[in-house]
């Protein structure tokens, strides 16, 4: 061992023995400042960065798509999706319908159209109208003009009902539908029986068997009652029922023998019918016409027969009381017999004043026991004046009466119903015959009647019918 450490390597052993000295220190001193001078700063972590979007924050469709519709807005409703609200006997532009700001309720199945409220007897305005084979349009316009609630039209059984069972309803439906477009109430005169009903073609009468009339009533007033249970299209409403037509006269009730025992059996039968069906339809008794005449076989009086109506019941199976005032040449207020001028005709008898007529019925009415509104379901003045025609035989006194007369009397006779409290709607006659029958006799006697000409201009009565208070 001293050979190894011995004198001679004493020089190589001083510097291992420095370097090994310096390392310790170096060492030592390291860790004293990692431990106690040196503070690392933190290092941030490490952020993933995320996939490219394709799409940028407001994002559009991709070009290959079509774009959607922008969202509309909470308060209206986009075009598509705009609702009417449905109104019975009135056709109406569709309207907009604003959403609510909460939440949308439970869906409830669309309601179907309901049928306007019960209709009155009292008094209104009404006329008498052609449409069948006519535009409705102008017709209804010119109602409307007038600032008339009701119309009138006749509706004939032999040409709805051809063959039994067999109904051919297109005019029908024009009429109801149109009427329910212009807000119009509409009667119908029901007449006229199909041969195949009857035992005779001899005039016009009643069927041999009632049974048949009422079967053809029940269909009608199914298909208008406006419920939309097997309705016309649009379920529009026929509002009143007139059964049948001066049934007094031969001519209307051939040839079952005039009878108003008879008649009030058929309409017993109409009523019973219409009301199971439509109870709140209005049923008016067929207006028997005035006469003068009392033979029981051509004609019973009008007031005669009133009275036999009555005496078979007819208090308990009609609604409203038709009548047919026919002023003929006098002014409506006129009364026989302090209105009979010795030196002119159509004055000498009571049924020849309109005034006469409407006081005689309610008198009848009155002394029934009765409290019914009597349905002028015809009345009016013929005048030639303007037209350039002669009076038609029979109608002579239609050349006694000026335009500006029939203007005059018409709203004098509007006016004296109204006042007197117990006329229902009173029709007048007409507005538009002229332009279906013209004026060539014996048929266009009605066009003189008529408040429009033949070719649509207005008559003066047209003027004073629609400037009138009401």
């Amino acid at each position: 061992m001293s050979k190894y450490f011995g004198t001679g390597n004493s020089r190589w052993f001083t510097w291992l023995a420095a370097i090994l000295s310096l390392t310790i220190i170096g060492a030592v001193a390291f860790a004293g400042w990692a431990l106690f001078i040196y503070k690392p700063s933190p290092v941030p972590v490490a952020q993933v960065s995320p996939e490219p979007s394709l799409v940028p924050t407001t994002a559009v469709p991709p070009a290959t798509e079509t774009p959607s519709p922008p969202t509309p807005s909470p308060t209206q409703l986009p075009p598509e999706t705009e609702t009417a609200t449905p109104t019975p006997s009135t056709v109406v532009e569709p309207t907009a319908t604003t959403l609510p700001t909460e939440p949308p309720p439970t869906p409830v199945p669309t309601p179907q159209p309901t049928t306007p409220p019960t209709v009155g007897t009292g008094f209104d305005y009404g006329i008498n109208i052609h449409l069948f084979g006519q535009d409705g349009k102008p017709i209804a316009d010119a109602v409307n003009n007038l600032g008339f609630r009701w119309v009138k039209h006749q509706v004939r059984w032999n040409e709805i009902e051809p063959q039994k069972g067999e109904y051919v309803w297109s005019e029908v439906d024009r009429l109801a539908r149109t009427c329910q477009k212009a807000n119009l109430y509409l009667l119908v005169s029901v007449v006229t029986s199909p041969d195949w009903t009857r035992n005779t073609t001899e005039a016009e009468g009643p069927p041999a068997n009632y049974q048949d009339f009422w079967n053809f009533l029940a269909a009608m007033a199914e298909r208008y009652d406006g419920d939309g249970d097997r309705d016309a299209p649009d379920s529009p409403r026929i509002h009143a029922y007139e059964i049948w037509n001066e049934q007094n006269l031969r001519r209307e009730w051939c040839c079952d023998g005039l009878s108003a025992a008879r008649y009030v059996e058929l309409l017993r039968g109409a009523y019973r019918t219409l009301k199971s069906v439509d109870p709140r339809v209005i049923v008016v008794s067929g207006a028997p016409t005035p006469t003068g005449a009392n033979d029981g076989v051509n004609a019973i009086d009008d007031r005669i027969y009133l009275q036999q109506m009555y005496d078979a019941g007819l208090r308990d199976v009609c609604d409203a009381v038709g009548v047919h005032p026919s002023g003929y040449a006098n002014p409506p207020d006129s009364k026989w017999p302090e209105g009979d001028d010795p030196n002119r005709g159509f004055d000498d008898h009571p049924s020849f004043f309109f005034r006469n007529t409407m006081e005689d019925y309610h008198n009848i009415i009155v002394q029934n026991g009765d409290n019914k509104k009597l349905w002028a379901t015809e009345f009016g003045w013929a005048s030639t004046d303007g037209l350039g025609v002669e009076a038609c035989a029979g109608w002579e006194y239609a050349a006694e009466v000026t335009a500006q007369q029939q203007a005059d009397y018409l709203v004098r006779a509007y006016q004296m119903a109204k006042s007197w409290g117990w006329a229902g709607v009173m029709f007048a006659w007409n507005l538009n015959m002229g332009t279906v029958y013209g004026l060539e006799c014996p048929n266009g006697e009605v066009g003189r009647f008529s408040i429009l000409t033949p070719d649509w201009q207005p008559r003066p009565a047209y003027y004073a019918l629609a400037n009138m208070s009401k």
